[in-house]
């Protein structure tokens, strides 16, 4: 997607089978295999949009590395922002100098969750949410569950995790979780008395991919979400139903809001605080499932 926005403007590219890319596929702009390398562009372009789709563990020392080369330049770090509180403590303190640096968590920019949050202003007293996500099975080989990327909940948990504090803008004061990374449900008690549970499984089909549903719950409304295609509002007798032929998950408006900002010069449009608030919460649940 981000090629989508992006791809007149391009000036290189990293990617470790990037001799297999210049192989089989041309492209206007070269393609490196060396860090080294493609840092010596970065550096000698002003502004530069630098966006870090990487292994999960390196998305904090190389925003690092290209703020240091490079002072100018805006960097978008694709989901997560970190794997460690020690990484999320780095990129916190680099946004608290004025460093561009924003993060792609596609569904705050979905259409049907603006709406949520929207609704959601309006609630008074008790609040319960459930999330309930169906996952790709993927092997154990998987680089998601190498030691130093953060298992399944920093690799997919995390968009949900995420999602919670963008709904609400809560703490949560409480949580406990049943299972493992794979196939869990984690409880969370958060501020103003509001509830909420993410149950995540690997088990079932994958024909459709990941699939989604939500539930929130307030005052006398309730709002379904299925699989970001279908949204319903149900307010006493009324009933107001969205339907969309396929999924928006908010990966376009992600991009365009990304390039609006940068265009007319304004901020990240990812809080700072956020960044700390998820990668914590994500290290916590990691602890609690090892203990």
């Amino acid at each position: 997607m981000h090629y989508t926005f992006f791809k007149k403007d391009i000036i290189a590219a990293l990617d470790y089978k990037a001799r297999a890319i210049r192989r089989y596929f041309k492209f206007d702009f070269p393609i490196y295999d060396r860090f080294e390398d493609i840092m010596d562009e970065i550096a000698r372009v002003k502004n530069p949009l630098v966006i870090i789709a990487t292994y999960h563990s390196d998305h904090a020392w190389m925003t690092k590395m290209v703020l240091d080369c490079n002072p100018t330049a805006r960097v978008f770090i694709e989901k997560p922002a970190a794997v460690t509180n020690e990484d999320a403590n780095i990129l916190f303190e680099l946004r608290a100098k004025g460093a561009f640096i924003d993060i792609g968590y596609n569904r705050r920019h979905a259409l049907f969750t603006q709406v949520i949050r929207n609704a959601l202003k309006d609630s008074k007293g008790q609040v319960h949410i459930t999330f309930i996500v169906k996952e790709l099975k993927i092997p154990k080989t998987h680089w998601y569950f190498w030691s130093n990327q953060g298992t399944r909940v920093t690799g997919n948990w995390t968009h949900w995790i995420d999602l919670l504090r963008f709904l609400t803008g809560k703490n949560v004061i409480n949580f406990s979780v049943i299972g493992d990374d794979g196939n869990a449900t984690v409880l969370f008690e958060l501020e103003d008395k509001i509830l909420a549970e993410i149950i995540v499984t690997d088990i079932g089909s994958d024909f459709y991919g990941v699939e989604e549903y939500f539930e929130i719950r307030f005052n006398n409304t309730t709002i379904k979400l299925r699989d970001y295609r279908e949204l319903e509002i149900i307010n006493n007798f009324r009933k107001i139903r969205y339907k969309r032929m396929r999924r928006d998950k908010g990966h376009y408006k992600m991009y365009l809001t990304l390039k609006e900002n940068i265009l007319n010069n304004k901020g990240p449009f990812y809080p700072a605080e956020d960044i700390l608030w998820v990668t914590h919460l994500c290290n916590e649940i990691i602890r609690v499932i090892k203990d």
